[in-house]
């Protein structure tokens, strides 16, 4: 069982990482996707991660809504960070609102363990990649 740098061991909780999961449902490189799909994909994770926090808190987990709770953030600024404003106008501007609200939003469900909270961003997410995955 691994080790953490911290303390005790800990269960290996790997799984399958994100370009395995592209491959596999794609059936393509995820070098060659197209953008759109990038970010709908990216959606999905947030949501799953999104979901993972629910449960973590649900059970007490305090480690894991943790580590969920990083991987949203980065995402989310991630996709903040690579909108084009001159491009996306308008749209990439409520994109950037969008994506802020939502960060700032789950912290604050996170740090009160609110798991409502963090359900109503997995479904606003969930509904974001629908429509990136319409496009």
């Amino acid at each position: 069982m691994p080790t953490s740098p911290s303390g005790p061991p800990r269960k290996d909780r790997r799984r399958p990482g994100i370009f395995q999961k592209w491959r596999a449902a794609a059936g393509e490189p995820f070098e060659q996707a197209p953008p759109q799909r990038l970010i709908a994909l990216l959606c999905e994770v947030l949501v799953c991660a999104l979901g993972l926090m629910v449960r973590a808190i649900n059970e007490g987990q305090a480690e894991e809504k943790a580590e969920q709770l990083a991987r949203v953030l980065a995402i989310l600024h991630g996709l903040e960070t690579s909108l084009d404003f001159q491009e996306g106008g308008a749209v990439a501007r409520k994109l950037a609102q969008s994506y802020r609200r939502l960060r700032r939003e789950i912290v604050s469900a996170s740090q009160g363990n609110d798991p409502k909270r963090i359900e109503a961003a997995r479904v606003a997410l969930a509904d974001l990649a629908e429509a990136w995955r319409a496009l």
